[in-house]
């Protein structure tokens, strides 16, 4: 049998359930109902975050101006003396900074800060509020300092003492000032700018470093004397300092002979004047009353200053100026006062009439007995008139000058004004009429960095164009000297140059007013003697010396830092001029430049005399070259390649004159 297998049917598919067209349509519906929902309420979200980025923009920017608006009244109020008025545009640039920072708090900005289109401009706002918010705070320190240093508000002096407890709440906020301005530059670096509206954020990044670098030029300068001055006035033992007036109608190297000095002396911040008056009225061994004398003595001086005579012979107090740089005559001062007065010095101040009649500005005229002493008249009345007038009222014109000096003691170390009294004494620094030497390395840095050390430049490279007169007969003529240094440069190829320098010295006296003959000599006499001594750059070569028949003492030498002198003596009659000439060469008088061309400098350093030197040089290139003057601020005059310049020179300069192929 066969056997038959059963088969199974053949598969069919399976077919799917068909769904009802309704139901098709409603399920589509659903999907594009919820895509119109998300995008309906993505647009409300963006259009919800992006107005309010754009209002928190449109606030902060709002309130930024008022907070800048309010601090440039402050600073104006702070130096207008109006502290009141600060205090309130200081408070209404807080409360902008407030409303800036609650703007910035909104949702929209909080949200926006974790979103990858917009976090980098919230962190940008955030930092840039932060910065701001801290700069604003730190003016309440820079009003601390102002009310402690400036305004008849001033705590600093009362009584003639110095407020100890000031001088550490002054250097507290200028601490506090100072790590302000470390926060707020950090904070202002970490903008980037890389999300919307960037450009705006680093807009605001770039002027907020340039506030800030424009603070820390103002700050910088008072913090190392605000960290120095509490050791200053004797908070940490007594200090003693010599007040020198220099009289420029006796000239010396660093400026007019100090006839006039007195002693200031501080313990724990209150001051005394234990000793003051004419020179050589108070110096040990000199006869008592104000016609004293000026003994020669031996004492300490300085090694190595070679416009003293040697070590171990004797000088007078009245000639330890001799050498230009005054912190090496201040070192001299202040190691003669043991030996002359008994006190040893911790610093010198020495000013001449031009710094008192800036202080006169400030304080007010000084009454005397023959009338009052104003910014305008006191260097006419003091020397002028006293010298033209009154020659021979010797002992009327030094109680003057006592009295003077007692009262502007008095006018400094009172409170008030302490900051104006500072500038105005800082104003004649430039032209060296206030010069200081102190043995605290803090205070001795400042002034240097400040241009009140009175020193003189060593240029490795370029001129070096000072001239200086150093009376020699003890008469008071210097005060009516005219001088005119006239030099002529011949620049060589290989960058050197031969100058040929020229002092004039005109005696422009008034006529003799004693009786008898003039004596050539002492305080009343019009003939003027002078050692000139001429200063030139360290390696320098004098190739020729004066030739005057009048000219006598001439002498070559090094200094102590290296430069070239040579020095003259002359005697100058009445109304007559005097000339001087010396001939040098400078190794490197000039400069080369990446472009192939040469750049001359000189560095001009003046006298500190009543009346401005004037100088007149001409500069002449190599054939084949010609000079130029860099820029505008130069104040040569250039003809064929030659250039000329005549100035009046009041205080240093820096001359520069570009020579090139022609």
């Amino acid at each position: 049998m066969t056997s038959i297998t059963a088969r199974e049917p053949d598969a069919q598919p399976t077919e799917i359930p068909k769904v009802p067209l309704r139901r098709r349509r409603w399920f589509l519906g659903s999907i594009l109902g919820v895509v119109a929902v998300v995008v309906v309420t993505a647009g409300v979200y963006i259009w919800w975050l992006g107005g309010g980025l754009v209002h928190v923009s449109n606030a902060v920017q709002s309130r930024a101006e008022v907070a800048q608006k309010q601090l440039e009244a402050f600073q104006k109020s702070v130096k207008a003396g109006d502290e009141a008025g600060a205090e309130r545009h200081l408070d209404k640039a807080k409360v902008a900074i407030a409303e800036a920072k609650d703007s910035a708090r909104t949702p929209q900005v909080r949200v926006a800060k974790f979103l990858p289109y917009t976090r980098n401009t919230v962190a940008d706002l955030d930092h840039l509020l932060t910065a701001a918010d801290v700069m604003v705070d730190s003016a309440n320190d820079g009003l601390t300092l102002y009310t402690q240093f400036s305004g008849d508000s001033s705590k600093l002096v009362t009584g003639g003492r110095f407020n100890l407890d000031a001088l550490v709440k002054a250097r507290e906020a200028i601490l506090k000032l100072e790590r302000s301005m470390d926060t707020a530059q950090s904070q202002l670096k970490q903008v980037t700018g890389d999300g919307p509206m960037g450009d705006e954020a680093l807009d605001k990044k770039r002027t907020g470093l340039r506030q800030i670098a424009s603070l820390r030029s103002q700050v910088a300068p008072l913090a190392p004397l605000v960290e120095a001055l509490p050791s200053v006035v004797g908070a940490e033992g007594t200090k003693r300092y010599v007040v020198a007036v220099m009289n420029p109608a006796e000239m010396r190297g660093s400026g007019g002979a100090p006839l006039s000095v007195a002693f200031v002396v501080f313990k724990n911040g209150k001051y005394s004047v234990p000793l003051k008056g004419t020179t050589s009225s108070i110096t040990r061994g000199s006869p008592e009353g104000l016609l004293g004398d000026n003994p020669l003595l031996v004492w300490n001086r300085v090694k190595g200053d070679p416009f003293q005579p040697p070590l171990g012979q004797p000088q007078r107090f009245v000639n330890a100026t001799f050498n230009p740089d005054f912190r090496v005559s201040g070192e001299q001062l202040m190691r003669g006062t043991s030996k002359f007065f008994g006190m040893k010095t911790d610093g010198v101040i020495a000013l001449d009439v031009v710094a008192i009649a800036k202080l006169l500005k400030v304080v007010g005229p000084i009454e005397s007995a023959s009338g009052a002493l104003t910014a305008e008249n006191v260097a006419d009345e003091l020397l002028i008139k006293a010298y033209e007038q009154q020659g021979t009222d010797i002992v009327g014109r030094q109680k003057r000058n006592d009295q003077l000096m007692s009262v502007m003691l008095s006018k400094l170390t009172e409170g008030g004004q302490v900051r104006a009294k500072g500038e105005a004494l800082l104003s004649a620094g430039p032209g060296r009429h206030i010069q200081m030497h102190f043995r605290d390395d803090r205070l001795q840095r400042l002034v240097e960095g400040r241009g009140l050390a009175g020193a003189v430049p060593a240029p490795t490279s370029g001129n070096l164009t000072a001239a200086y007169t150093q009376n020699t007969n003890g008469s008071k003529v210097d005060v009516y000297q005219q001088r005119t240094v006239d030099e002529v440069v011949r620049l060589r190829r290989n960058g050197s140059a031969v100058v040929t320098r020229t002092v004039r010295i005109k005696n422009a006296t008034p006529p003799f007013a004693g009786t008898g003959a003039d004596p050539k000599f002492g305080y009343v006499t019009r003939w003027a003697a002078n050692r000139v001594t001429s200063l030139m750059p360290p390696g320098s070569v004098v190739t020729k010396q004066p030739e005057d028949t009048k000219a006598t003492r001439i002498r070559l030498g090094h200094d102590q830092a290296g430069r070239t002198f040579a020095q003259a003596s002359v005697v100058t009659p009445p109304g007559e001029t005097s000339e001087l000439s010396w001939q040098y060469t400078v190794p490197k008088a000039m400069t080369r430049q990446a472009d192939g061309s040469w750049l001359l400098t000189d560095e001009v350093v003046p006298q500190i005399t009543l009346n401005t030197f004037v100088l007149q040089a001409t500069v002449v290139a190599p054939p084949g070259w010609t000079a130029t003057a860099p820029d505008t601020a130069q104040p040569w005059l250039v003809n064929q390649g030659t250039a000329f310049l005549q100035v009046a020179v009041a205080e240093p300069m820096s001359l520069r004159l570009q020579v090139t192929r022609q």
